[in-house]
């Protein structure tokens, strides 16, 4: 068994202000554009991996500009997606919660049974879900 996943920074053809914009953002309840993330990033992905046909890839994305906005109790830059075709299989997800993920394998168990209350005026209660850090993780 393999203890080693490869890591790639993607980058995507739009700015941070771009992908932070609220018609993208998932959860913002007016947004228009709430599944364009996913085909911003599998885009991106596709580029970068340069996919041919017969190949098939399976990505999980962490979008790390995302952002909790507490103005407006909404997480920019964020969608929980995933799906695909035959040449890619991708899911994404927002970094609004990376502060509770564990960092190696020591870190596990701490990290979910951590019951420090999310503070929200700095960090997301991802759809009212993630009241603790060990919920967050979770998440």
């Amino acid at each position: 068994m393999k203890n080693e996943t490869k890591i790639h920074l993607v980058r995507a053809d739009k700015s941070t202000a771009e992908l932070r914009d609220l018609q993208y953002a998932q959860q913002y309840g007016p947004a228009e554009k709430k599944g364009e993330l996913f085909s911003i990033t599998s885009d991106a992905i596709r580029k970068h991996f340069n996919l041919r046909p017969g190949q098939r890839r399976y990505v999980a994305a962490l979008l790390i500009d995302s952002h909790w906005d507490p103005g407006l109790n909404t997480v920019r830059g964020h969608a929980a997606l995933g799906g695909g075709g035959d040449d890619l299989q991708l899911a994404i997800f927002g970094s609004h919660a990376l502060q509770s993920y564990p960092s190696c394998i020591e870190e596990v168990v701490p990290a979910f049974m951590d019951c420090t209350k999310t503070n929200t005026k700095h960090v997301a209660n991802d759809c009212d879900e993630s009241g603790s850090s060990w919920e967050a993780a979770n998440i």
